[in-house]
């Protein structure tokens, strides 16, 4: 009787060990959060900056303005989007939506803007053209010091401005409300 327990023992610490070493499977990467829109995106990022972080911002165009909140851009008026949001006709005809979020006071000091991509455009060509537009600006009332520009599904988001409000507040925002799913594709100085 001694040997059949000890038997059984043995084959349940052999099968226990097994299974300690066993690779388990890794939970499955967080679902991709829908998003509705360039402004929903850019709201849900906005909402994850805490009140005490928050300034003053308006977003969208002449048209859609929506002030304390990100706001859509008409793709229709291209002056607007590309004297605005600093990225050239090129790079705006990649794009099917466009929101924006920017600070009243002065857009050098905090501009964001979310760019719906459309179908089959590759999206680390957005990113490099938005990096190049951005670079080449010829700015006119002070010079933004940072810029930071991300992935999240099938969107380019991107901010430049006061290197505390995007490389801090920004970048902190946006892993809050996307998490995994926002791939961080450049950070930089601006000089």
């Amino acid at each position: 009787m001694k040997k059949i327990t000890a038997l059984i023992l043995t084959l349940v610490m052999v099968f226990a060990l097994a299974a300690c070493g066993s690779d388990q499977q890794k939970p499955d990467a967080a679902p991709e959060a829908a998003i509705g829109s360039a402004e929903e995106l850019l709201n849900n990022v906005w909402d994850k900056v805490s009140e005490d972080q928050k300034f003053p911002a308006m977003g969208g165009d002449f048209e859609n303005s929506k002030d304390g909140m990100a706001g859509a851009f008409s793709m229709e008026n291209m002056d607007a989007v590309t004297s605005n949001l600093h990225i050239s006709a090129e790079t705006a005809a990649s794009v099917s939506e466009i929101a924006s979020l920017i600070h009243l006071m002065n857009a050098n000091t905090f501009t964001a803007a979310a760019l719906k991509l459309n179908d089959g455009v590759n999206a680390e060509d957005v990113v490099n053209a938005v990096k190049a537009d951005i670079e080449s600006t010829q700015w006119m009332c002070g010079f933004p010091e940072y810029l930071v520009v991300y992935t999240v599904g099938d969107y380019v988001v991107y901010a430049f401005g006061a290197e505390d409000l995007t490389n801090d507040i920004f970048r902190t925002a946006v892993d809050a409300a996307y998490g995994e799913n926002a791939n961080l594709a450049i950070e930089q100085t601006l000089s």
